[in-house]
């Protein structure tokens, strides 16, 4: 289930591993974002692409996201190929 959704799951062998695993969630808590869109259309028949990029403001290039000891995280992204709003949405 955490893999179909995104998610990470645990297993811990003893009382000893909760630490390393406290410390991998709320690392994982800062770097979560959720990205809402509200189109400037009101036309509720035709699909959007939106484009998201993950890009170092003060550079320009890529963004590089590195966790509290310096390792690299990889960022994803999880989209869905087009969206169509429906006449519910625009109430």
């Amino acid at each position: 289930m955490a893999m179909a959704s995104g998610g990470r799951a645990y297993s811990l062998q003893n009382t000893i591993d909760l630490s390393a695993v406290y410390d991998d969630v709320m690392e994982n808590l800062k770097t979560r974002y959720v990205i809402t869109y509200r189109s400037s259309t009101k036309d509720m028949a035709s699909s959007r692409t939106v484009r998201v990029e993950l890009v170092n403001p003060r550079t320009g290039a890529p963004l590089q996201i590195v966790d509290a000891s310096g390792r690299p995280v990889h960022a994803s992204v999880i989209v869905q190929s087009s969206y169509l709003p429906n006449a519910a949405s625009s109430k």
